[in-house]
């Protein structure tokens, strides 16, 4: 649930559900509105499946209402995200959200209908390209934990740059699953925590201009 809880972070995003082959599987929705989103679910899930987008394998629809709007998306040939929305919302931004979280939505929903967690296809990240200039201090130089989020609060607004306001959720998900556990990250990890971050942007010319802002910032800080 808290990952659905996230995309409300999202500007104008109201409340999102996940839905299976047109039934509701987990929802943050009011409990009132659950009859009137179940068959919502199930239009929308008709809808999706006539309309399919095979070039990119992603595709959506939207039913305007009176001050907001419901909007799904296909996360798999079984699997839908169904948005409760304002009308005016940043639709890039939610598709950047979506396909970041696509492979745990997927997890999510297979959870919830089963009751037992089933390994999901993933989407791999693309690689971003390697950019070993990036300002990497020895180990002599090792500063705490608060040296290295002092470093990411630099970061945040270059991110933001290119996904809005998920830029936070994107920063503390790499984070929380860091290998050596979030309590050991320090600023000699800054070069490959900014590679991490890199591989949720779309194309190649964002990751390499974001992972240059991010050498400038490291370079900057860096004593």
């Amino acid at each position: 649930m808290k990952l659905l809880e996230e995309f409300q972070l999202l500007g104008g995003v109201r409340h999102v559900c996940l839905a299976e082959q047109g039934e509701v599987a987990l929802s943050t929705f009011p409990s009132l509105l659950n009859e009137s989103l179940a068959g919502a679910a199930r239009v929308m899930n008709m809808m999706l499946s006539s309309t399919p987008d095979k070039h990119s394998g992603f595709s959506e629809v939207h039913i305007e209402m009176d001050d907001s709007q419901l909007m799904a998306i296909t996360l798999d040939d079984t699997h839908q995200l169904i948005l409760m929305t304002d009308r005016e919302i940043n639709y890039a931004l939610v598709g950047t959200a979506v396909r970041a979280a696509k492979p745990r939505l997927r997890q999510l929903a297979q959870t919830a209908t089963t009751g037992q967690p089933q390994v999901a296809p993933v989407d791999a990240p693309k690689e971003p390209p390697k950019l070993t200039e990036i300002a990497q201090p020895s180990a002599a130089h090792a500063e705490p934990q608060q040296r290295f989020n002092q470093h990411i609060s630099a970061l945040e607004p270059l991110l933001a740059e290119f996904v809005g306001p998920a830029a936070k959720v994107l920063l503390q998900r790499v984070r929380s699953s860091w290998p050596q556990g979030e309590s050991n990250l320090s600023v000699r990890d800054l070069p490959a925590f900014c590679q991490q971050l890199a591989k949720y942007l779309d194309t190649d010319e964002q990751q390499s201009q974001f992972l240059r802002k991010a050498r400038t910032s490291l370079q900057g800080n860096v004593s």
